[in-house]
């Protein structure tokens, strides 16, 4: 039997939380990021999942370090699936402008530089010749063409679910696109407790 060949997920955490949130119950992400591999007739090489902690600065609340500590706990569980490396931006809190509502606004910072560039490294080194991205930002679009430009086979799995965004030019600048559908992601959610533990 021949070899399936060799490929790399790279995934943002932000648009991956922004698909479950459309979903009561959270998605068994170790068995879900395989098997979107396996389905396009590939091994996982490595999985490199790209996110930032909630903004926790002077003025925070109790709320906020809750948020903070809750994100910390399950990056860390991230990082001992196998094969996979996790790389962390920061969010910062930028004070209202005279335009909005008065709200602070956190913007995230580094995350989209960080995959970008670690998908070129993986592209040029020549480790695999295809890679998988679940994304949806159009920052992403010249990382994509860079390694596509390096003979990589770039496929592009997205959503079309409330509060999830996928530019258009990413969907066009992918040599393969895949939708995560409700019907694909259902078998992969666990039920939870009221205390947030998985149902048996």
């Amino acid at each position: 039997m021949p070899q399936r060949p060799h490929a790399c997920l790279f995934v943002d955490g932000g648009y991956m939380a922004k698909v479950n949130d459309n979903f009561d119950g959270r998605i068994e992400l170790r068995r879900f990021l395989d098997d979107l591999v396996t389905m396009q007739g590939y091994w996982r090489k490595r999985t490199y999942w790209f996110d930032a902690l909630p903004w926790c600065g002077r003025g925070s609340t109790e709320e906020d370090r809750r948020r903070r500590d809750n994100k910390h706990r399950f990056l860390d569980s991230l990082a001992y699936f196998p094969r996979t490396e996790i790389y962390r931006g920061r969010v910062v809190r930028r004070v209202p402008t005279p335009e909005g509502d008065g709200s602070p606004v956190y913007v995230q910072k580094q995350v989209d530089v960080l995959l970008s560039l670690k998908m070129a490294e993986i592209a040029f080194r020549g480790d695999v010749k295809f890679i998988s991205l679940i994304a949806g930002d159009s920052d992403f679009v010249p990382a994509v063409r860079l390694a596509k430009n390096a003979g990589v086979v770039v496929t592009l799995i997205f959503a079309s679910m409330k509060g999830v965004l996928t530019h258009n030019e990413l969907k066009r600048e992918a040599d393969e696109r895949i939708e995560l559908t409700p019907d694909l992601i259902r078998p992969y959610l666990m039920r939870e407790n009221d205390d947030g533990t998985v149902v048996e």
